[in-house]
Protein backbone atom coordinates (compact mmCIF):
# COMPACT_ATOMS: atom_id res chain seq x y z
CA UNK A 1 0.00 0.00 0.00
CA UNK A 2 1.60 3.27 -1.09
CA UNK A 3 1.75 5.73 1.98
CA UNK A 4 -0.15 9.02 1.43
CA UNK A 5 1.88 12.29 1.81
CA UNK A 6 -0.02 13.10 5.34
CA UNK A 7 1.37 9.93 7.00
CA UNK A 8 4.88 12.07 7.15
CA UNK A 9 3.88 14.76 8.43
CA UNK A 10 1.35 16.48 11.39
CA UNK A 11 -0.04 19.49 11.93
CA UNK A 12 0.37 20.93 15.26
CA UNK A 13 -2.32 23.43 17.39
CA UNK A 14 -0.51 26.18 15.92
CA UNK A 15 -0.51 25.18 12.84
CA UNK A 16 2.74 24.33 12.19
CA UNK A 17 3.83 21.54 10.38
CA UNK A 18 6.28 18.70 11.66
CA UNK A 19 8.11 15.88 9.24
CA UNK A 20 7.49 12.59 11.47
CA UNK A 21 9.42 10.63 8.70
CA UNK A 22 11.51 11.06 5.67
CA UNK A 23 9.89 12.80 2.81
CA UNK A 24 11.04 13.97 -0.60
CA UNK A 25 8.94 16.96 -1.61
CA UNK A 26 9.07 18.04 -5.33
CA UNK A 27 10.77 20.80 -5.26
CA UNK A 28 9.92 23.81 -7.58
CA UNK A 29 12.79 23.02 -9.75
CA UNK A 30 12.06 19.63 -10.25
CA UNK A 31 14.71 18.36 -7.89
CA UNK A 32 13.33 16.40 -4.54
CA UNK A 33 13.87 18.69 -1.28
CA UNK A 34 14.60 15.67 1.54
CA UNK A 35 12.71 16.69 4.22
CA UNK A 36 13.72 14.61 7.73
CA UNK A 37 11.89 14.09 10.88
CA UNK A 38 11.34 17.08 12.84
CA UNK A 39 11.68 19.59 10.69
CA UNK A 40 9.25 22.18 10.90
CA UNK A 41 7.51 24.34 8.10
CA UNK A 42 5.07 27.66 8.81
CA UNK A 43 2.87 29.31 6.20
CA UNK A 44 4.42 31.95 4.08
CA UNK A 45 8.06 30.65 4.39
CA UNK A 46 9.78 28.74 1.86
CA UNK A 47 12.31 26.29 2.43
CA UNK A 48 14.50 25.83 -0.67
CA UNK A 49 12.32 27.82 -2.68
CA UNK A 50 8.90 26.23 -1.54
CA UNK A 51 6.55 27.10 0.92
CA UNK A 52 6.55 23.35 1.98
CA UNK A 53 3.41 24.21 4.68
CA UNK A 54 1.16 25.78 1.88
CA UNK A 55 2.09 22.47 -0.86
CA UNK A 56 0.94 20.02 2.58
CA UNK A 57 -2.52 22.04 2.50
CA UNK A 58 -3.17 22.41 -1.15
CA UNK A 59 -2.52 18.01 -1.63
CA UNK A 60 -5.52 17.67 1.37
CA UNK A 61 -3.41 17.29 4.24
CA UNK A 62 -4.75 20.65 6.59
Amino acid sequence: MEESICDSFEKRDDGIWVATKPYDVPGPTGMPIRVGPGMEFRLGLQHMGLDIANWLEENGCG
